[in-house]
């Protein structure tokens, strides 16, 4: 290592030095750069928002999910049903009227098969 002066090495001494630009985040940016990859790649998916939606408003389990998330206060679990959910429960939230886990959206137990029968049917017919 070789020492060098600061007035042979101006360059290096600004940028250590010279202030950065910082751009704060609010919630309204955040919300506009999220975005939810969900696939079409064929024309008979199985499966919409809406549906999701739907059923997600009738799954009893997942309401409540959609409930202690809201509160914000979810400390606990003895609930065995909510064990997976509960270990998740920092990457949870609301979206469009979905539980949603980081993009990916949890399916209702009511469109599971309907979904994996689809791309099944999809994947055979490929």
């Amino acid at each position: 290592m070789k020492h060098i002066n600061e007035r042979d090495n101006l360059m290096a001494d600004y940028f250590s030095r010279a202030p950065m630009k910082v751009r704060v985040i609010d919630e309204e940016d955040k919300e506009r750069s999220e975005y939810f990859n969900f696939v079409t790649t064929f024309a008979e998916w199985p499966i919409d928002f809406e549906m999701v939606a739907k059923e997600t408003e009738k799954d009893s389990l997942l309401r409540e999910i959609l409930q202690k998330i809201a509160k914000g206060v979810w400390l606990e679990c003895k609930d065995k049903e909510m064990q997976q959910s509960f270990r998740r429960r920092d990457e949870l939230r609301k979206k469009n009227r979905m539980l949603v886990c980081g993009y990916r959206v949890v399916i209702p137990k009511s469109l599971q098969e309907r979904l994996v029968r689809g791309c099944i049917r999809h994947t055979l017919s490929s």
